[in-house]
C-alpha cells in the first residue's frame, strides 16, 4: 500500500486514495487528487527537496521563480509540510496586493483540501479570514509592516516569505531592511525572498554581510510556451480605442483562447468592458454563429466574488473569456487559459509631488521588465501571442529597464510613522535597498511633526502612537483623532473611508448627465464636497439598497466598500479608547465640526484664492490650480482645503471645501506662521491674518 502523508512531511508522489488529511482527519476528496495531478506538473515540484533543504540550512534564501513556476502556491506548502519550525509558530507569505493575498490563500486551501480560514488564511486591510488553527497566512506587505509595530521581533512567525519582491513596494522594501537586522537577533527565523525577475541578484547582494557571508540564490524555471510578439508599425493615437479594436479583431479572426487586456485603472477598465460587450453583442446580432464573449474586469478593489470569476471557465459553451485587468495580472495573479495578451504599454503609477505635498496616480510607460512579464502571461498553457500597442523602437528607447522603486517616488509619511512605531529611530542609517530622496525623507519627518505625531526630539508622541494604529494615511488618521474633540467621530469615519477609496462616489454617465445632476441635488453642499460625501452616507443609511444607489447615480460598490471600512475603523477607535460620537444632521454646529476635524489633518492641503488670477495658490510654491468642474462648490471662497490634486493640461484641485480664515490658526498655528513661507501673495495674506488674529486675542 502507498504511504500516507504525516505531519513530518508529505510524499505527494505516493498518496493512497484512502489517505487521511492530517489537517482535518478526513479522507482526501476527489477534487484534491485532480488538483494534485496538476500541482505535480509544476516546475517547482522538481526542486521541492532542494528548496526545503536550502531554507532549513540558511537564515535567508533568495528564490528566483519565473512566471508559471508555481512558487507562490507551492513553496509555502513545502515549508509548512516540512515541519522545520516550531509547531506553535506560523508561516507568513506577503503579497503586494489584497486581491492576490485572497485568491492565493483560497487556491492553497483547495489544494490542501481544507476550509479557508482554518490552517490556511489571509489577512488584508479591513478584512481577514484566519483562526487560532491557522499555520500559513497570506498577507499584504502593508499588514505585515503593522505586525512589526505590534511586535518588533514578530515572535509568532517562524518563516517569513516576501513574495513578488521585484515589485519593490515601499512596505516590502522596508520589511526587507528590518529582516536584514532581525535575522541576526533571531536564530530560529527563516526568511525567503521570492522574485520573478533578475532583481533577485540585487536582493542576494543586499543580504550578504560579514555576519551572513553566503545567501543562496535558487532559480526555478517557468512553464512557458513560445509567445509571438506583435508590435505596431506606427505609434497609436489613442491606446484605449486601439486596444478595443485589437481585442475585437482577435475575437473575430483568431483561434480559440482567452484574451487578457491590460488597462490602467478601475474606471478605464469598466468603460472598456462595456465597450467590448456592446461591440460583441452588436456583431452577434448579425452573425449568430459567432463565438460569444465573457467579458470580465479585474482590479484590486473589485469584490472577491467578482475577482474569482476570472479563474473559472466561461459558463456558456463556445464563449471566449476576455479579461480587462490592471497590472495585478502581470505577476500577482495567474489566469490559466490566456492565449492572447494585449499590452498598451501603460500603467497607473503613484507619484509624489513635493511642492503640493500630494500623491497623484499618473499614467506612465511600463518598464521593459513589466512588458516581458505581461507577454509571458500568453504562454502559460500553450503557444500564444502578445500584441504590443507600441513600436519596437519605442520598446527599446522609451521604456525604462526596471520600474522605479516605490520608495523613490512616494510620500514617506505613512511608512516612517510605522517605522518609528516599530522602534526604528535611526531612520537615516536604516539599510534601504535603494535609499529614498533625502529631501523627501526630511519633508515627511517635518509633516509628522506638524501633525503632532513626533516631537522636536523626533520621538513618537502619544498622538503619533495612536495614528500608527489606524491603517490609513497619517493626515486622515489625525483628522479622525481630532473628531473625538469635536464629537463627530461617526461622521468622520464615514468620510475618511470614502476618501480612502479610489473612484467617484457620484456617477455621471455621458448619456444621462442631466438626470444624474438632478438626482445629486439632494446631496450637494454649496460650500463643501466633503459635506456632500457625508450627506451621501446619511441618505444611504436611510435607504440601504442597490436600487436606491442606481436611481440616484451613486456608485454602490464603492459605497459598500467604504461602509465596510468604516465599521473596521469604528472597531479600531474603540479598541484605542476613542468613543464613537455623532452630531444630529439638523444641528447647526455639525458642518463646522466636521470641517474643522478634517482640517486638523489636511491643513497642509490648503489653497488661497489669488485675487489677481482668480486661481488657487498652493501654500508651498507659486503654482496655481482651479477647482475641478465636478465640484459642488460654485463660488470662489478665499480659502479652501482639498483632498486630491489632478495634474493635467489644466491643474485641478478636487473634493474641496470652503474654510473660514480663523480655522487656519486653530488647526495648526505653527504651520501657518507667515515667517515660514517665502515672500509672495500667500505670505502677505497670512501675515495680515496673523496680525489680525493677535489683535483679536489681545482685545
Amino acid at each position: 500500500m502507498k504511504r500516507t502523508p504525516s505531519n513530518s512531511g508529505f510524499d505527494h508522489d505516493n498518496v493512497d486514495e484512502m489517505a487521511t488529511n492530517p489537517y482535518n482527519g478526513r479522507t482526501y476528496s476527489e477534487n484534491y487528487y485532480k488538483i494534485l495531478e496538476t500541482r505535480q506538473k509544476l516546475p517547482v515540484f522538481e526542486q521541492k527537496a532542494e528548496i526545503i533543504k536550502t531554507v532549513m540550512e540558511n537564515r535567508i534564501t533568495i528564490i528566483e521563480g519565473s512566471t508559471g513556476s508555481g512558487k507562490t502556491t507551492q513553496i509555502p506548502q513545502f515549508l509548512l509540510e516540512s515541519s522545520m519550525i516550531d509547531p506553535r509558530l506560523r508561516i507568513v507569505c506577503t503579497q503586494p496586493r489584497r486581491v492576490a493575498a485572497i485568491n492565493v490563500a483560497t487556491r492553497v486551501s483547495q489544494e490542501m483540501d481544507i476550509a479557508l480560514g482554518r490552517e490556511v488564511g489571509y489577512c488584508v486591510r479591513f478584512e481577514a479570514k484566519e483562526s487560532d488553527a491557522t499555520k500559513l497566512v497570506y498577507m499584504t506587505d502593508g499588514l505585515l509592516m503593522r505586525e512589526f509595530v505590534m511586535d518588533p521581533n514578530v515572535e509568532k512567525y517562524g518563516i517569513i516569505i516576501i513574495d513578488e519582491a521585484h515589485e519593490r513596494t515601499i512596505n516590502s522594501d522596508i520589511i526587507l531592511g528590518i529582516l536584514k537586522r532581525l535575522v541576526l537577533k533571531r536564530d530560529d527565523l527563516r526568511v525567503v525572498v521570492m522574485s520573478a525577475t533578475l532583481e533577485a541578484t540585487k536582493f542576494t547582494q543586499f543580504f550578504t554581510s560579514p555576519q551572513i557571508p553566503f545567501v543562496p540564490h535558487l532559480i526555478v524555471p517557468g512553464r512557458l510556451h513560445h509567445v509571438k510578439l506583435v508590435y505596431t508599425s506606427v505609434p497609436v493615437p489613442n491606446y484605449i480605442d486601439e486596444a478595443v479594436s485589437r481585442v475585437l479583431k482577435i475575437h473575430t479572426e483568431d483561434n480559440p483562447g482567452d484574451i487578457l487586456l491590460f488597462m490602467t485603472g478601475e474606471e478605464e477598465i469598466e468603460n472598456t468592458c462595456t465597450r467590448i460587450r456592446n461591440e460583441v453583442s452588436g456583431m452577434r446580432s448579425s452573425h449568430p454563429q459567432m463565438m460569444g464573449a465573457y467579458v470580465l474586469p479585474l482590479y484590486a478593489s473589485l469584490p472577491a466574488r467578482d475577482q474569482a470569476k476570472v479563474f473559472i471557465p466561461a459558463p456558456v459553451p463556445n464563449t471566449r473569456k476576455i479579461i480587462v485587468s490592471t497590472n495585478i495580472a502581470e505577476t500577482s495573479v495567474t489566469i490559466d487559459g490566456v492565449v492572447y495578451v494585449v499590452d498598451p504599454g501603460f500603467v497607473k503609477q503613484n507619484r509624489y509631488i513635493p511642492e503640493r505635498r500630494m500623491s497623484s496616480l499618473l499614467v506612465t510607460n511600463i518598464s521593459k521588465a513589466a512588458s516581458i512579464q505581461r507577454a509571458g502571461r500568453a504562454g502559460r498553457t500553450q503557444p500564444g501571442k502578445c500584441y504590443r500597442l507600441y513600436t519596437k523602437d519605442s520598446f527599446e528607447k522609451d521604456l525604462p529597464e526596471q520600474t522605479l522603486p516605490e520608495i523613490q517616488r512616494s510620500d514617506l509619511c505613512s511608512v516612517l510613522l510605522l517605522m518609528l512605531a516599530a522602534g526604528i529611530d535611526d531612520i537615516v542609517r536604516f539599510p534601504f535597498i535603494d535609499p529614498p530622496d533625502f529631501r523627501l525623507l526630511v519633508q515627511s519627518i517635518e509633516e509628522l511633526y506638524y501633525l503632532g505625531a513626533i516631537g522636536m526630539d523626533g520621538k513618537l508622541t502619544e498622538v503619533g502612537r495612536l495614528m500608527s494604529m489606524i491603517p490609513i494615511e497619517p493626515k486622515l488618521s489625525r483628522s479622525l483623532i481630532a473628531a473625538n474633540e469635536y464629537g463627530c467621530t461617526y461622521e468622520l469615519c464615514g468620510l475618511v473611508a470614502l476618501l480612502s477609496e479610489q473612484g467617484n462616489i457620484l456617477s455621471r454617465p455621458r448619456s444621462e448627465q442631466n438626470q444624474a445632476d438632478l438626482a445629486h441635488r439632494q446631496f450637494k453642499s454649496s460650500i463643501s464636497d466633503h459635506l456632500t460625501l457625508v450627506k451621501v452616507v446619511d441618505f444611504y443609511e436611510k435607504n440601504q439598497s442597490k436600487q436606491y444607489c442606481t436611481e440616484n447615480y451613486i456608485n454602490h460598490r464603492l459605497l459598500e466598500r467604504a461602509i465596510k471600512a468604516r465599521s473596521q475603523l469604528f472597531s479600531i477607535l474603540k479598541r484605542n479608547g476613542i468613543e464613537i460620537m455623532s452630531i444630529p444632521p439638523d444641528s447647526p454646529s455639525r458642518d463646522q465640526c466636521i470641517l474643522q476635524s478634517l482640517l486638523k489633518g489636511l491643513f497642509m492641503q490648503v489653497c488661497y484664492l489669488n485675487p489677481t488670477t482668480n486661481k488657487y495658490l498652493f501654500m508651498t510654491c507659486q503654482k496655481e490650480a482651479e477647482i475641478h468642474p465636478s465640484s459642488s462648490v460654485r463660488t470662489k471662497p478665499s480659502w479652501v482645503v482639498y483632498d486630491e490634486y489632478i495634474y493635467t493640461n489644466t491643474d485641478y484641485i478636487r473634493t474641496v471645501s470652503e474654510i473660514k480664515t480663523e480655522w487656519l490658526f486653530q488647526s495648526q498655528s505653527e504651520y501657518f506662521n507667515p515667517e515660514r513661507f517665502p515672500y509672495g501673495t500667500v505670505k502677505q495674506e497670512l501675515k495680515r491674518l496673523f496680525d489680525t488674529n493677535k489683535k483679536t486675542i489681545k482685545n
